[in-house]
C-alpha cells in the first residue's frame, strides 16, 4: 500500500472545519513533500486540503496568528503551488491570493497593530480573576425554540452562556478606545462591563437569529482577549478595509459573517460574499467596487440580543462552524450525489458528527438508500472502533453498518 494513500483525507478527517493555526502549518508540510506524480493521481483530495487550508486562514482569521517570521513558510507554499500548476496543470494559482502574506497585506496589519500597542498600557488588558461570571442558573423549565433575551444587558436565566473571560479592571478605559457614541451605544457599552467574550461554541444548545427567514448562527460576542479572532480592537483592525467605514464589528456569525454595530447605534449584517472587499483579477493589486450597504439587523444592540433563539442540539454533538452539519438541514442533491459515489466519506468526518450525518441521511428517500449501502461496506479496523465507540455512548444505533 501506498504510504501517501488519502494522507490529506486522513489529516483532516478528524479535524473541525477551522483548523488550529498549527495543524495549518502541518497541512502544508505534508502537501510540499508529496510527489507530482501523486498530486495528479489524487487531484480531487489534494484540492479539498486546499479548499479546507484557504476557508480556515480566510474565513476562519487563521492569518491573524500568523507570525512575522512564519511569512516565509506560506512564500514558499505559494511559490510550490506556482510550480505545481506549470509541472501537474492542475489550477492553482487562484488560491495564492487568500496565503500569499503579501496579497492578504499582513505587514500592514502588523504595523498598524504596532503603532495601537505602543498607545496603549503595557498592561492593556487587566483582568480581575476574581469575578465570578458564571450567569445566573435557569429558574424554570425553558421550551425549546424559546427566545433567550438579554434584557438591559443581563443575560437572562441560562447557565449554559457564560463569558469565557473575566472582565478587564480597566474596562471603562478600553471602552473609550472604542470611540463609540456614548448615548446611543450605551447598552452595549453596559453588555462589555458586565460580560467579555460569549463563545457559543460546544454548547448543549445552538444559538442563532433570524433575519428574513435566514437562520445566521451565531458563534462569537467579541470582548477583550489575548486572542485575535475573539478581540473587539484586534479584529476591527484586521478588518479595517473589508468592514466598510461607520460600522464597527461586535459578533462573529454564520461561519466568516460578522455584526456591524452603527455608531448610532443600530445592528448590521455583514456578508463576506456580498460587502467584502474582493480583488479584481484584471487588474494586479486592485479591488472591485465595495457594495457598502449593510442589511439593518435590529434598531439597537438590546433589540438584537432579544432576536437571540436557541434549539437543543441533537444526539449531544459539540457544535460545529459549519451549517452542514446541522442535523435539522437535510443534505443537499449535490452532497448526496457525493455520497452516492462514496459512502465511506462518513468515516472523514469527526466521529461526533457521524450520528448527525446519519440523521439527515435518515431525512430524505435518496439518504434512506445512501443508509443501505452502509451495510455493504467493508470497515477497516479503525473505523470498526469508531462505531464501536458511538455505540457504546448511545449515540448510534444497531445494524447502521451491519
Amino acid at each position: 500500500m501506498n504510504e501517501n494513500e488519502n494522507i490529506l483525507d486522513n489529516f483532516l478527517k478528524n479535524r473541525p472545519t477551522y483548523l488550529a493555526y498549527e495543524d495549518e502549518l502541518k497541512l502544508i508540510d505534508i502537501m510540499m513533500k508529496l510527489p507530482m506524480d501523486w498530486l495528479i493521481k489524487n487531484e480531487d483530495e489534494f484540492i479539498n486540503a486546499l479548499n479546507a487550508l484557504v476557508y480556515c486562514h480566510t474565513f476562519g482569521f487563521g492569518f491573524l496568528y500568523e507570525e512575522e517570521s512564519d511569512d516565509v513558510i506560506f512564500e514558499n507554499f505559494c511559490n510550490w503551488l506556482k510550480e505545481v500548476e506549470e509541472k501537474t496543470h492542475i489550477s492553482v494559482i487562484g488560491y495564492i491570493d487568500d496565503l500569499s502574506p503579501e496579497e492578504l497585506e499582513l505587514d500592514n496589519y502588523r504595523r498598524g497593530k504596532k503603532i495601537n500597542s505602543n498607545k496603549s498600557d503595557e498592561n492593556e488588558y487587566q483582568f480581575d480573576n476574581s469575578t465570578d461570571l458564571e450567569l445566573n442558573s435557569l429558574t424554570s423549565d425553558r421550551i425549546e425554540n424559546q427566545a433567550c433575551i438579554f434584557e438591559s444587558c443581563n443575560i437572562k436565566e441560562d447557565k449554559m452562556i457564560q463569558s469565557k473571560y473575566p472582565v478587564p479592571k480597566n474596562i471603562n478605559k478600553l471602552i473609550s478606545q472604542l470611540k463609540l457614541k456614548r448615548k446611543a451605544c450605551e447598552s452595549y457599552a453596559n453588555f462589555l462591563k458586565q460580560y467579555n467574550v460569549i463563545d457559543f461554541y460546544g454548547l448543549d444548545y445552538s444559538y442563532y437569529i433570524d433575519l428574513e427567514g435566514k437562520k445566521l448562527p451565531l458563534e462569537v460576542i467579541l470582548g477583550f482577549s489575548e486572542k485575535a479572532g475573539e478581540d473587539l480592537i484586534a479584529l476591527n483592525e484586521m478588518c479595517l478595509k473589508r468592514v466598510p467605514r461607520g460600522y464597527f464589528a461586535i459578533a462573529r456569525i454564520n461561519h466568516g459573517d460578522l455584526l456591524c454595530l452603527g455608531y448610532s447605534g443600530p445592528i448590521y449584517y455583514w456578508d463576506r460574499k456580498v460587502n467584502d472587499l474582493h480583488f479584481d483579477m484584471m487588474v494586479r493589486y486592485g479591488y472591485l467596487d465595495q457594495c457598502t450597504y449593510l442589511m439593518p439587523v435590529a434598531d439597537s444592540f438590546d433589540q438584537f440580543l432579544s432576536m437571540i433563539t436557541r434549539t437543543k442540539n441533537k444526539a449531544n454533538y459539540t457544535q460545529n462552524e459549519n451549517e452542514f452539519n446541522l442535523p435539522d438541514i437535510t443534505f443537499p442533491i449535490e452532497a448526496l450525489e457525493l455520497w452516492e459515489e462514496n459512502p465511506k466519506r462518513i468515516f472523514r468526518v469527526s466521529e461526533l458528527f457521524i450520528p448527525i450525518y446519519i440523521e439527515k441521511l435518515e431525512a430524505s428517500e435518496r439518504g434512506r438508500k445512501i443508509l443501505a449501502k452502509f451495510k455493504t461496506l467493508t470497515l477497516t479496523e479503525e473505523q470498526q472502533e469508531v462505531v464501536a465507540r458511538l455505540k457504546e455512548e448511545g449515540l448510534l444505533a444497531d445494524g447502521i453498518f451491519e
